[in-house]
């Protein structure tokens, strides 16, 4: 393929559901610049900060110099917000906004919702770019006319802090991360066999007994009550979901090393949905779903059950009326749902209810679009991971996902109806820990979750038309120069993604090396000392 520039396409990421746009150059001013609200448009806080911080992103390098010619000047965009609420985001919420740059440098951005905007200031700032060469930021191939809405309405990252803990810090990064892709959810895998890190008021044993930090003996290794909180409330500010996945009952080995009285037992499960469920706003939470712990034998011998499966199948249908008196959604490995719909089939009590969303992750294969099918077909709803794990390639017998297999997927089982369609929510990319660490994890996280953000929000007809149903081969000449691109976008916030192939681009642009133009007093979101120079 003859290189392509990247300045020659358009500098979206994931591209907008619906844009034009022109030919025209215009200077933004960052001493003159001001987002201004509408006056229809009601306080809120997390539209306030979103404001402040992308001014801050935008203009990272500093005031600029002035062009040497005349140029029309960007100095204000008035922002308009139909609904100001802006409690947490939730799991179908509108992301939907209009952007409009005119060729006259005037500029309107206008959402439903609070969440809508935030989408619309990343597209915003994903126009505005800094000319190193320069030293002036330019907003190019104006004017623009941007509609724009997600396909899909999950749209995440799965992140295992059992197996390797993460610091506060790095779950940040990935939250900011998420939000320049304009996805939606962090799904936090907060235990499993390998340690239970989550403190908690009802049982402090739980952490202080089941986490790395009891045993290495050092103060790090979990996370305390207000550490959750902050990842919630940082994550709320930027409208993405944290979907807290406590494995159950298998994977769960680190809960017995700190409460082994308390392993089988209903109550303690109630009162856990209940101090986790209330610190975690989000509507859903993810229980895992897979195997049985051997000591319920003796209440298999009280009931006369004789099938551990039948246990399972009681376990997931207590769990879910269990979740549901604290008013949570119950998401699951495909596993459970699977299980309880086959009890169910037979005779052996009832489906699982319509709420329950099923996380496919094995093979895409023939039996994998079975079972998704399935899933929604008897009224589930299903999130795919099968395909997405980004943690292959690094040990015995895994292999690497490539970004091409990502935008090449196919999302939805065919001969579903329309109906049955919109119960398949959207997919998360998921990276397991065994073989992923802080120092690693923006790197085998990003460029390709990038790709997954491009594959789901995007639904125009040079991917709907070709892999909405079906594998298919994308045309990715415009997709590869955007990428090299939007990977320098994410250095330059401080996330270490990983490079892409430079030499789809000309020699000697300035997008080879973007690491040599860096903002003003960059540091790596989250590095020691430096935790606060961004916190956007």
């Amino acid at each position: 393929m003859a290189p392509i520039d990247p300045d020659a396409v358009h500098p979206l990421l994931p591209t907008p559901y619906r844009f034009t746009n022109g030919t025209a150059t215009l200077r933004v001013d960052p001493g003159r610049f001001a987002f201004t609200l509408a006056a229809a448009t009601a306080p809120s806080e997390v539209l306030s900060a979103a404001l402040a911080r992308y001014r801050r992103i935008m203009f990272a390098w500093g005031s600029g110099s002035s062009p040497a010619t005349a140029a029309t000047t960007l100095t204000d965009c008035s922002v308009s917000v139909a609904n100001s609420s802006d409690g947490s985001f939730q799991l179908g919420d509108d992301e939907s906004y209009s952007l409009r740059v005119a060729a006259d440098a005037d500029c309107r951005l206008s959402a439903r919702t609070v969440w809508g905007a935030l989408r619309g200031l990343e597209t915003l700032s994903q126009l505005v770019e800094y000319s190193p060469s320069d030293r002036w930021y330019e907003l190019r191939k104006a004017p623009w006319q941007i509609d724009d809405k997600p396909a899909f309405v999950s749209r995440g990252v799965m992140v295992d802090t059992a197996r390797h803990w993460l610091s506060v810090p790095a779950l940040l990064r990935q939250i900011d991360a998420l939000a320049y892709s304009r996805m939606n959810t962090l799904h936090w895998h907060a235990s499993d066999e390998d340690a239970f890190p989550m403190g908690s008021t009802a049982f402090p044993a739980l952490a202080a007994r089941g986490s790395y930090a009891s045993a290495v003996g050092v103060s790090a290794g979990l996370y305390s009550v207000a550490d959750q909180e902050a990842v919630v409330q940082y994550a709320r500010m930027r409208g993405v979901r944290v979907v807290l996945e406590l494995d159950l009952p298998g994977h769960a080995s680190s809960w017995a090393l700190a409460r082994p009285d308390l392993f089988a037992t209903w109550r303690f499960l109630g009162q856990l949905i209940a101090e986790f469920g209330a610190r975690f706003p989000d509507r859903v939470m993810h229980f895992g779903g897979d195997e049985v712990d051997a000591s319920v034998r003796a209440w298999m011998r009280e009931q006369g059950a004789t099938d551990l499966r039948d246990v399972y199948v009681h376990f997931e249908r207590r769990l879910h009326a269990a979740a549901a008196e604290h008013g949570k959604e119950v998401q699951t490995w495909a596993d459970a749902f699977r299980r309880v719909h086959n009890a169910s089939a037979h005779g052996r009590g009832p489906p699982l209810p319509r709420t329950a969303i099923a996380q496919e992750w094995g093979r895409w294969d023939e039996a994998g679009r079975a079972e998704m099918a399935a899933v929604v077909r008897s009224g589930g709803r299903a999130v795919r991971s099968s395909g997405f794990y980004f943690d292959g390639g690094y040990s015995t017998g895994g292999r690497a996902t490539v970004w091409e297999e990502v935008i090449n997927a196919q999302l939805v089982p065919p001969g579903l109806s329309a109906e049955e369609e919109s119960r398949v929510l959207g997919a998360e990319a998921c990276l397991w820990g065994e073989v992923a660490d802080e120092l690693f994890l923006d790197q085998k996280l990003w460029l390709r979750a990038s790709v997954l953000a491009e594959r789901l929000w995007t639904p125009h007809a040079t991917i709907a038309a070709y892999c909405h149903h079906k594998p298919c081969s994308f045309d990715n000449r415009d997709l590869q120069p955007r990428m090299v691109k939007n990977r320098c976008r994410l250095v330059q916030r401080g996330i270490l993604a990983q490079p892409y192939n430079t030499q789809i681009i000309p020699d000697r642009s300035r997008w080879q090396q973007c690491e040599l133009w860096l903002p003003q007093n960059w540091s790596r979101r989250g590095a020691a000392g430096t935790a606060a120079v961004y916190m956007y």
